[in-house]
């Protein structure tokens, strides 16, 4: 879950704006290794269709 105040804090305006798993893993922060490996919950690397923020929560 995402909140309103989490985004603020990072200067964004909604999730689309956070990095996809492609961009975490070439900056060295993730593996499709250790997603694999059930390291990582998969719920991370699909964000695709992906709502825009509303409300105070987003999960």
């Amino acid at each position: 879950m995402t909140t309103k105040t989490f985004l603020s804090q990072f200067g964004l305006d909604t999730l689309r704006q956070l990095p996809d798993f492609e961009a975490l893993e070439d900056a060295g922060l993730l593996s499709k290794e250790k997603l694999l490996a059930g390291g990582i919950p998969a719920g991370l690397a699909n964000r695709e269709g992906e709502d825009d923020f509303v409300g105070d929560q987003i999960s």
